[in-house]
């Protein structure tokens, strides 16, 4: 029964909102290390995948993959590195909240939405750059993935003079594309985080006011009393 009885007082600790807060801020940060590793190593995976199959292909268009897969991995591991400031950072403003009993979850939520679309911004951005990049050199999963399709359909040959299925006109639109998307994405997080708040900030007036009228009220009553 003692046990049964600490779980239920575990529970209850609940309504100060610091546990939920705890879990977040270690989650974040956990979710940053895997995210700011996997994409790490799945960009280096993609170039030197993509560079050994277009080793059989002309010198100059060889040469172009190399340099197109380098800049992309430039690209991706600043943006790891960004990801992972950016998490850590997160946990950390959610640390200093002030706890309040009644909207602990409000002020937490409102940070997660921002971060959601600070990511989503940064990702669309590096990611429309990449595209332009891979368009320009014939590098990155486009090239990749024609190696791949092409070595199923000959039994393992290569071809000479491979031609990417993105051209740089649609690379240039793809970017452009996704750098708007980004703004947008972002611009929306912002604006739902901003309407949480004031939401929050209205209940939070609205749950004043109602205690301040029913002190003003036991205190009325109290006076009668006495009286």
């Amino acid at each position: 029964m003692r046990y049964l009885r600490g779980i239920v007082t575990w529970i209850d600790s609940f309504k100060s909102g610091r546990q939920f807060r705890s879990w977040t801020i270690i989650a974040l940060k956990i979710l940053g290390a895997v995210v700011s590793v996997g994409i790490s190593v799945w960009s280096i995976v993609v170039c030197v995948n993509t560079i050994d199959a277009s080793k059989n292909t002309e010198l100059t268009s060889w040469i172009l993959v190399i340099i197109g897969s380098i800049l992309e991995v430039c690209l991706i591991l600043p943006l790891a590195t960004l990801l992972a400031m950016l998490f850590w950072n997160r946990a950390n403003k959610i640390r200093t909240l002030k706890n309040d009993p009644n909207f602990f979850l409000i002020s937490t939520a409102v940070i997660l939405v921002q971060l959601l679309g600070e990511m989503s911004f940064l990702g669309l951005v590096v990611g429309g750059i990449q595209t332009l990049v891979a368009s320009i050199f014939g590098s990155g999963i486009p090239r990749y993935m024609e190696f791949l399709l092409y070595e199923r359909r000959v039994l393992g040959a290569f071809p000479t003079n491979p031609v990417g299925d993105i051209t740089f006109i649609f690379g240039v639109i793809l970017s452009v594309t996704s750098v708007l998307s980004g703004a947008v994405l972002l611009i929306t997080a912002y604006f739902i985080a901003e309407e949480i708040n004031v939401f929050a900030n209205i209940a939070k007036s609205l749950n004043n006011i109602e205690t301040k009228l029913v002190d003003e009220g036991n205190a009325s009553d109290s006076s009668t009393t006495l009286t």
